[in-house]
């Protein structure tokens, strides 16, 4: 429990530097460390067989609205060869990219 705890402490923390260099050096390695922790998730949630089955055929999510799903599990499974840790990966990535524009534009990025 003190991890997901520190998960909540350590963005607050950043607001007691005054330097603006490494804040910005330490919102990259909170964002690198949660890359890290959300990317290599491993047997989250009752599914998770079902999408590493579902993924290892390939077609399974071949439909017209999947798409992205489908093109993001083809980079994994295929020219990748990191099966569903290289899904989870990039699909991290594009979740904290999004969230860092998100926070950018806010006046309290810690907070936030």
């Amino acid at each position: 429990m003190l991890f997901y705890f520190s998960l909540i402490v350590l963005p607050l923390s950043l607001n007691l530097f005054n330097n603006n260099k490494i804040k910005i050096y330490l919102r990259f390695l909170l964002l690198f460390f949660l890359f890290i922790l959300i990317g290599f998730r491993h047997e989250v949630g009752g599914d998770f067989y079902t999408y590493v089955r579902g993924a290892r055929l390939a077609n399974y999510y071949a439909s017209i609205d999947d798409t992205i799903i489908t093109i993001i599990y083809n980079i994994s499974y295929k020219f990748l060869n990191l099966g569903i840790y290289g899904f989870q990966l990039i699909c991290c990535f594009i979740f904290l990219f999004s969230l860092r524009k998100f926070l950018s534009k806010i006046k309290y990025y810690e907070l936030g």
